[in-house]
């Protein structure tokens, strides 16, 4: 997440923003499907995040990781994102399914009333999503 800039502005930060970026996401993978519940789980699985970020400040604010995302390029988060979950998985032997959905609940919110559409491609045998795009229209 390191790719990612930083959209606060230069003054010193108290928390990295790819470590504020990780742990939102091990809180989202975890189940929590907030921002206040995805920090409030990485502060009681502290220590064993520190196994693997250095998280010398300890968790950001709700207010700080509000920030970083509101200000983050969602595309090149989204790359990186990808990129990151294909070091993860080894894709040699693995059945790749690839879908697409209407999200229907949001068409209100766009224009012309049309469901806005996502390709998703997921990795068969554990159904993690390993990329999703939004498709136009």
């Amino acid at each position: 997440m390191k790719a990612v800039p930083d959209p606060r502005c230069g003054r010193e930060t108290k928390h990295d923003h790819a470590e504020v970026l990780v742990c939102l996401i091990i809180g989202f993978l975890a189940g929590r499907t907030t921002i206040r519940r995805s920090l409030k789980w990485c502060k009681k699985h502290l220590e064993e995040l520190r196994e693997y970020l250095p998280l010398k400040n300890g968790i950001a604010s709700l207010s700080t990781a509000c920030r970083i995302l509101s200000g983050t390029d969602v595309e090149l988060f989204a790359l990186e994102f990808m990129e990151w979950i294909g070091e993860i998985l080894c894709t040699k032997g693995i059945h790749i399914s690839i879908d697409g959905k209407a999200l229907r609940a949001a068409m209100e919110k766009v224009k012309n009333f049309r469901a806005p559409m996502v390709l998703n491609a997921i990795d068969a045998a554990t159904g993690l999503v390993l990329a999703q795009l939004p498709i136009q229209t």
